[in-house]
């Protein structure tokens, strides 16, 4: 049977994901350390594309209306400690594991909360980081940046708001009745949130 609200929601979600995609696409070259620019970013992207895919999930199964909404706020709890434990890894994460380069985020220009955190403490690492944004840093500018997140202990700091988000998520969680789909979730969350670095 076909599902239009499935597919009408897909496509809100894959609007709002673009939207947020063009706001960090048009933030970067230009470092702005604003909590609330990230946030936007991460919850328009990451976390709304998780709780759509719950939530979806929730209404296939023919769960209430109070379970739904439960199951958004896991999914944006999820999605938000996902986003914030990748930033971490930027900073401090194996390649060969993450499967990127250390400090790609900083090479790409983009915005991320590790950079955020350092810059606030340690306002001169703003200007490095819009030079290294415009693509004019060196290898000694990147070891820098690194040194720098790495002295205010901005890693440590994004992954404990990555487990506050996650707290979030295994609270609402618990609204739902146990089930083998809740416990599965569980895991899903403690996974995301103790990815390696």
């Amino acid at each position: 049977a076909q599902k239009p609200w499935l597919t009408d929601s897909l496509l809100t979600v894959m609007a709002n994901m673009v939207a947020a995609e063009a706001l960090q696409l048009e933030r970067r070259g230009h470092f702005e350390p604003r909590r609330d620019l990230y946030l936007q970013v991460i919850r328009g992207k990451t976390a709304a594309l998780f709780a759509w895919g719950l939530r979806a999930g929730g209404r296939l199964a023919a769960l209430p209306d109070p379970a739904l909404a439960a199951l958004d706020r896991v999914g944006m709890g999820l999605g938000m400690a996902f986003q914030l434990v990748d930033d971490s890894l930027d900073m401090a994460g194996d390649p060969e594991v993450i499967g990127k380069d250390v400090l790609s985020d900083v090479r790409d220009g983009k915005l991320t909360w590790p950079l955020i955190l350092a810059a606030e403490q340690r306002p001169s690492l703003g200007a490095l980081l819009q030079e290294l944004a415009a693509g004019g840093g060196s290898a000694a500018a990147l070891a820098e940046v690194l040194a720098t997140v790495r002295a205010c202990d901005a890693v440590a700091q994004t992954r404990a708001f990555a487990a506050q988000m996650a707290a979030e998520a295994q609270a609402a969680l618990a609204e739902l009745p146990p089930s083998a789909a809740r416990q599965a979730l569980e895991v899903v969350i403690t996974s995301a949130v103790n990815r390696s670095l």
